[in-house]
């Protein structure tokens, strides 16, 4: 019996160490945010992003699903996370479709949720967006897809997503 719970514990540790393995994390003065290795991570600016992640994807599609990080100075508009969420919907109702949006509190953050879609020259993308505001910064976490390949990878999304992390000054 004590040779059995031995093998089961030793198991147990083995797949926890390779599945930490296999984590990697981001981390700046503002922010981290966790990924899985696998995918692919570009932190060199690309499109104006701090971040860009691709997500696994079917080598048949134009159209790799990602998640990206925006990061806007809000220092001369001095917006706060209400004002700054009235704006985004604004310009999405103007040139895509709002699906759903609400507050919600992520590692003690309060941020908005947003899913909308619409067409910008890659066909019908979906978006699942994250916005927090903090310092004077808005920091637009966002996952996009196609429409017919959103929910193939929303759950991977959501678990990247989920990482991000803001912090306060002074930590």
């Amino acid at each position: 019996m004590k040779f059995i719970y031995l093998m089961v514990t030793t198991l147990l540790l083995t797949f926890l160490s390779c599945k930490s393995d296999n984590q990697g994390t981001f981390a700046n003065e503002d922010y981290s945010i966790s990924y899985n290795k696998s995918y692919d991570m570009d932190d060199s600016g690309i499109n104006g992003t701090d971040l860009y992640i691709v997500l696994p994807h079917d080598v048949n599609q134009n159209f790799r699903n990602n998640i990206n990080l925006l990061v806007q100075d809000l220092t001369e508009a001095n917006l706060n996370l209400e004002q700054f969420v009235e704006l985004t919907e604004s310009q999405i109702k103007s040139s895509g479709q709002l699906i759903k949006s609400e507050k919600m509190n992520q590692n003690g953050t309060e941020y908005q949720s947003i899913i909308f879609e619409a067409n910008f020259g890659e066909g019908d993308l979906k978006f699942l967006q994250h916005d927090f505001v903090q310092n004077n910064k808005a920091y637009i976490l966002t996952y996009t897809a196609t429409v017919d390949t959103f929910e193939e990878n929303l759950s991977k999304a959501q678990e990247v997503m989920n990482s991000f992390k803001l912090k306060t000054k002074g930590k």
